[in-house]
């Protein structure tokens, strides 16, 4: 069993509805491969992503791994799904922005601020 925090932040024109599990020491999983990232409840391929919660979370728990579910709620007239045929590689648009917001967003979370994200 885990712990963590359910968070929704808006930030600009796109919503974090995430799921990251606790950093506490010996919580997390040995392995990797539990993050599941989707926009508009599509799944997609989020490598950019998976890297910025790695690095946070290892930044507190060096061995092991978390557990993340983030749907991202974009504009439908901001994200292009249609690039592959599986359609797991999207563009988004301002993706650097939104990818720096969820780090800081990620943050927020590690630290618990009671502001950004309640138990």
């Amino acid at each position: 069993m885990f712990t963590g925090q359910k968070c929704a932040r808006n930030v600009s024109d796109v919503r974090f509805e995430a799921f990251v599990s606790s950093c506490q020491h010996e919580s997390g999983r040995n392995q990797c491969g539990r993050e599941f990232y989707y926009v508009n409840g599509q799944p997609f391929d989020a490598p950019k992503f998976v890297k910025v919660v790695s690095e946070a979370y290892h930044a507190y728990n060096k061995n092991r791994y978390p557990l993340v579910v983030l749907n991202l709620v974009y504009d439908r007239k901001s994200v292009e799904v249609n690039v592959t045929p599986d359609k797991r590689k999207v563009f988004l648009n301002k993706e650097k922005n939104v990818i720096n917001s969820y780090g800081v967003f990620v943050q927020f979370v590690r630290e618990k601020r009671r502001s950004v994200c309640r138990e």
